[in-house]
């Protein structure tokens, strides 16, 4: 593949843009960024899926930048639906914008891929939702047996355009970056969705009706081992089912060497430590996740798993900590939230609460917040602003002070926190159900009430319907 147009393409992307995103520490150094599957324009239509695979693949890469919250394929996909846009092949500026407002993101991306001659070209745009313009666009082109390095390519250029971190050398993530044939890099596609099935940590309670599909997925891994031998995605998806046949003794010689031909991917550290705590090794799993926690301090990951066998060892102080961790992180795990919530609630909540405060006094307000959000409970404004400050990029935090704000008659403030909220966790129904509210009751009907809409259809349960519903009512009225 020709380099040098993409080369100096993406040189003066960097050099046209002023987002400059240094590693954060604020949240409102961050920048939340929705991906559209890609429009797959002239394929053949078992290529079709290319589309969405590169989507998924620039998501995954961005999501390891520090500086970058991605919004959830499954959630960008229902907006997209709700604004009856029909997949990105509508997606436009304006449509990406009116979308991107809603996700709570700041830039939104959208392309297509397409045949050209022998070649696949790849085209990608970026648009700015606060500015509604078109903030650059990318290319890469190549032949299919090249459609690893294509991916790689379109990634560093988009976050080359972003001004984000370039931590995208060549291995990275553990694709090996030769030249591997479309039907392969289909099989590789295969894995990944197969895995996406699989729950994040522990064993599947499934695992046992899902013998053949995973002795399978072992099979296709071994085809393309074959082909090969370096090809580290494909040990790590040997290891992972292989886990999951409680084969113990091959996917600890997988995922090792995994984590040899991958040493800077999280997932492979992950995966060891699952491996430790399926075995029986709870307290060698906490040593070797929190080792992976000073090497991956910004993946959610790593805090939700340790939360997760914290709490099998009955340690509920440090769980909560953990919990709040991961929360705080990208990328977002529902699960976290709602262990969290139980630890929090109750009576047991009060007096976990409490030890963790005594454990660690600077968590105290943010644990405290956290309680308020999840039982309803309301928070002095002093509390709140203290948990911010405590935990800049905790989405409920801000959530809290924007609702001890609007107690407080300032619906500016209140506005601008969930607006910060919605960029920390554009999934999150409360957020969605508070901001809507504070819309309507200042009459801006319309999106106050896709707001509502939003928090009505993914929130877990709803109890407010009614009110909700008489309140857009009310000011359609």
């Amino acid at each position: 593949m020709s380099r040098t147009h993409v080369a100096a393409l993406a040189a003066a992307l960097a050099a046209s843009l002023v987002l400059a995103l240094a590693a954060p520490a604020r949240a409102d150094d961050l920048v939340t960024v929705a991906v559209a599957e890609l429009r797959a324009t002239g394929l053949p239509p078992d290529q079709t899926w290319l589309g969405k695979s590169f989507a998924d693949a620039l998501l995954l890469r961005l999501s390891k930048q520090r500086a970058v919250r991605i919004v959830e394929r499954e959630f960008l996909d229902q907006v997209v639906g709700e604004l009856k846009l029909q997949g990105s092949a509508m997606v436009d500026e304006q449509s990406a914008v009116r979308a991107g407002r809603l996700l709570g993101a700041k830039v939104f991306v959208f392309g297509s891929i397409a045949r050209l001659g022998d070649d696949l070209v790849v085209r990608a745009r970026m648009v700015s939702v606060e500015r509604g313009e078109v903030l650059s666009m990318v290319e890469a082109t190549g032949s299919p047996s090249q459609v690893l390095a294509i991916q790689k390519d379109v990634a560093s250029q988009v976050s080359s355009a972003l001004m984000l971190q370039a931590a995208l050398a060549d291995g990275e993530g553990g694709l090996e970056m030769g030249e591997v044939t479309l039907a392969a890099f289909g099989d590789l596609d295969r894995l990944r969705v197969q895995a996406k099935a699989l729950p994040f940590y522990g064993l599947s309670p499934a695992r046992r009706r899902n013998t053949a599909e995973y002795q399978n997925a072992l099979a296709q891994a071994d085809r393309l081992l074959a082909q090969y031998p370096k090809l580290a995605p494909a040990h790590y998806y040997k290891a992972l089912f292989s886990l999951q046949l409680e084969d113990f003794e091959r996917a600890d010689a997988e995922s090792q060497a995994y984590v040899q031909l991958a040493p800077d991917d999280a997932d492979g550290h992950l995966l060891r430590a699952n491996l430790l705590d399926a075995r029986g090794d709870a307290n060698a799993a906490v040593a070797a996740l929190k080792a992976a926690a000073a090497k991956f301090g910004d993946d959610a990951r790593v805090f939700y798993m340790l939360g997760r066998v914290q709490a099998k060892l009955g340690d509920k102080s440090a769980a909560i900590a953990s919990y709040l961790a991961a929360i705080e992180r990208g990328p977002a795990i529902n699960e976290a939230e709602t262990n969290l919530a139980t630890l929090l609630g109750g009576a047991s909540g009060v007096s976990a609460v409490g030890a963790l405060a005594a454990a660690r006094p600077d968590l105290a307000p943010v644990a405290r917040a956290a309680r308020a959000f999840f039982a309803g409970e309301k928070v002095f404004l002093e509390d709140a602003q203290s948990a911010v400050r405590a935990a800049p990029r905790l989405y409920l935090a801000h959530d809290v002070l924007a609702l001890a704000a609007r107690a407080k008659g300032d619906n500016a403030r209140a506005e601008s926190e969930l607006r910060v909220a919605l960029a920390l966790r554009p999934a999150a129904p409360e957020v969605h159900r508070d901001l809507g509210v504070l819309l309507l009751d200042t009459r801006r009907c319309a999106e106050g009430g896709e707001h509502v809409d939003l928090y009505l259809k993914n929130a877990t349960a709803v109890d407010d319907f009614g009110p909700l519903r008489s309140r857009m009512a009310s000011c359609h009225g």
